[in-house]
């Protein structure tokens, strides 16, 4: 989770964020739906907050959406 956690610290764009988070989650490529990813991405935001390092609350905004569009 280390790499993809610095690329949201460093505000990488979100291409960048999602290819780190499908790499360290072993998820194929060729098999993404919605809900993997934004529970991937969920976890790393919910270290983010508890760390306050980075405002999450525009991010989890756009999870939440990923998860109701299942």
């Amino acid at each position: 989770m280390g790499k993809s956690l610095n690329l949201i610290r460093e505000g990488a764009n979100w291409e960048n964020i999602l290819k780190e988070i499908i790499l360290e989650e072993g998820l194929e490529p060729w098999n993404l739906d919605a809900l993997s990813i934004s529970e991937a991405l969920f976890r790393r935001i919910e270290v983010l907050e508890r760390e306050g390092s980075v405002d999450v609350s525009r991010m989890k905004v756009i999870v939440e959406r990923l998860r109701d569009s299942r």
